[in-house]
């Protein structure tokens, strides 16, 4: 596989329009696919479940989104059978409420990952039991399962969206914070309650 097969950008999304994908769909060399909040539904849900952690009062016109990249490869081996093959790239960006003085902030992330959805059964094998992660197609990746050849993608991005933002946001490395007795702003003014 050349390096330019793994940068063509498959123009027909709605082959992931929902998350759920049948692995024998997938072909057996990577594709790649941009998804964003914008053009698919699923990836929006992500982003809502990270802005809704956060519920600022005030939110930057169009600062927020979510951009996902992901190839897929469908391979199999000796040991799990068939399965799929998951490399990931997620950026974005969402509005967060300082965690010391609660004043709202923009926030923005990045992350990338690889992801194998094995068969369902291995999940309840004792050999599998504590495990995270595995060595699989000569890589390590993160351990998802898909069902009768069923795998659900949209786990395996939010996961790692979610282990991506910073869920202490502050919106300077600097802030005081409130004052613990009577709630003024520090940045801003002095109360006299604290040093």
């Amino acid at each position: 596989m050349t390096e330019d097969k793994m940068q063509i950008v498959n123009k027909d999304n709605t082959f992931l329009k929902d998350s759920t994908i049948l692995i024998s769909r997938v072909g057996d060399e990577f594709e790649t696919y941009q998804l964003t909040d914008k053009n698919n539904e699923w990836v929006k849900s992500i982003l809502d479940g990270i802005t809704k952690d956060f519920d600022p009062e005030v939110k930057p016109e169009g600062f927020e989104h979510l951009n996902v990249e992901l190839q897929l490869k469908n391979a199999r081996d000796y040991t799990f059978g068939e399965h799929l093959i998951v490399k990931g790239k997620a950026s974005g960006a969402y509005t967060a409420t300082c965690v010391r003085c609660l004043l709202d902030t923009p926030q923005e992330f990045e992350t990338e990952f690889t992801c194998a959805f094995i068969n369902k059964r291995y999940e309840d094998d004792p050999e599998y039991e504590e495990v995270d992660e595995i060595y699989i197609s000569d890589e390590t990746a993160d351990m998802f399962f898909h069902d009768r050849g069923k795998a659900d993608l949209r786990e395996a991005v939010a996961e790692n969206c979610f282990l991506a933002i910073n869920h202490y946001p502050v919106h300077d490395a600097d802030c005081k914070g409130l004052c613990q007795t009577c709630g003024v702003d520090l940045n801003t003014d002095s109360c006299g309650h604290s040093n």
